[in-house]
């Protein structure tokens, strides 16, 4: 795992979270369309059915947030495995899980480990001098 494989955790759990409140809006439309709105047969205009549409959308994007939450898995695991080498500190290990596997922001991790910010991110940049020590 690359320090840039890390940061995406935090982007693809922030993007999984954003495409959810859009499933949900989309849920949302779709109970606002009139009842029977897919039984008013073919439209002369051209225009297609609204509900066969939005279950279109719907299915295609719970299929995507779906494709991703097996991504976060999959890096998600890689991490637990990466942090296994801060076994000889476990506050560093600490840190690393809140922040990646939680996905929680600075001041979550501060408050859930229990020290200030500004010592958070200095464990934090330790944890990554020994990860990834070679470069990666």
């Amino acid at each position: 795992m690359t320090k840039e494989e890390l940061k995406s955790i935090l982007y693809l759990d922030q993007l999984i979270n954003s495409k959810l409140r859009q499933l949900d809006q989309l849920k949302a439309y779709r109970a606002r369309l009139p009842a029977g709105s897919s039984d008013t047969g073919p439209v002369q205009s051209g225009v297609s059915d609204p509900t066969a549409s939005l279950a279109t959308k719907i299915t295609d994007l719970d299929r995507s947030i779906n494709d991703e939450i097996d991504k976060l898995v999959e890096l998600k695991e890689s991490a637990r495995v990466l942090f296994c080498r801060l076994d000889c500190d476990l506050r560093l290990k600490l840190i690393m899980e809140l922040r990646y596997l939680e996905c929680l922001d600075w001041r979550g991790v501060a408050a859930r480990s229990g020290y200030n910010p500004r010592h958070v991110y200095k464990l934090h940049g330790r944890a990554l001098e020994i990860l990834f020590k070679d470069g990666t």
